[in-house]
């Protein structure tokens, strides 16, 4: 690798630094644990978002209601980078989400 590769590559490496997380899909295994990539993440790791925690009603007159959270539930979460930037501190849970 010649010094213009070298280059490039410490390029490469410091603006990824600054990229923004991606979106990580996972499973809940309990109320409030989640699994993603066969790593358990459990109330510490999570920060959930409240409607997702309680029972909404979406049709008053059909009785119709959204349930909140609850095992084998596939869910979006966003990764927390912790100070330093490069480790991920804690996992916000956004969204329930349902294959069509």
């Amino acid at each position: 690798m010649d010094g213009y590769d070298k280059m490039l590559m410490l390029m490469r490496k410091q603006g990824a630094v600054l990229n923004s997380p991606k979106l990580v899909l996972g499973t809940m295994t309990g109320e409030n644990t989640c699994e993603i990539h066969g790593i358990e993440l459990d109330s510490d790791d999570l920060i959930i978002a409240e409607h997702l925690l309680k029972k909404i009603c979406t049709d008053v007159e059909q009785k119709e209601y959204i349930s909140p959270l609850k095992p084998g539930d596939e869910v979006v979460l966003y990764p927390i980078i912790a100070n330093d930037k490069y480790a991920i501190d804690r996992y916000v849970i956004l969204e329930k989400v349902v294959r069509l």
